[in-house]
């Protein structure tokens, strides 16, 4: 059912759906990832931001497996972030496609991410390049990381 190919993973059924607000299995996917597994208080990890965003889901036979949200910061420039795939899928190549799909399929000329520090080599592999000093957002170390097209 799943094949990992060229860092690549191919599926007899998915599908992409985006919403502009957050609908409940993608809160149900983030709690279950940020909130449960990394400690992240849900009054953090659910923000104003959420009901005024673009969120992206990856779907394996109508099941969330992954998401991403972004925040258009203006016509050229857009924030992602709250991204996640489900624990049993991870390590196949899943965060490369969605975040390569995002990077091929919208219009901004420019995308900055506040990445966890230890996913700052997949962000690399994705184009993105750190700039600045590390901080500390909810209770985790980052760093900001851009990539221009």
């Amino acid at each position: 059912r799943k094949i990992l190919k060229d860092h690549y993973i191919e599926f007899v059924d998915y599908s992409w759906k985006i919403t502009n607000n957050l609908p409940e299995d993608i809160f149900n996917l983030r709690k279950e990832v940020f909130v449960k597994e990394q400690g992240i208080p849900e009054e953090l990890e659910f923000d104003h931001y959420d009901n005024n965003s673009t969120h992206l889901g990856l779907y394996i036979d109508n099941e969330l497996i992954g998401t991403i949200r972004l925040i258009e910061i203006n016509e050229q420039l857009c924030k992602i972030g709250r991204f996640v795939v489900k624990k049993e899928y991870r390590g196949l190549g899943i965060g490369k496609l969605i975040c390569l799909h995002i990077l091929d399929s919208s219009n901004y000329q420019n995308y900055v991410v506040h990445a966890q520090i230890d996913k700052v080599g997949f962000y690399q592999k994705c184009g993105f390049n750190t700039i600045g000093n590390e901080f500390i957002e909810d209770g985790i170390v980052h760093i900001k990381m851009i990539k221009n097209r």
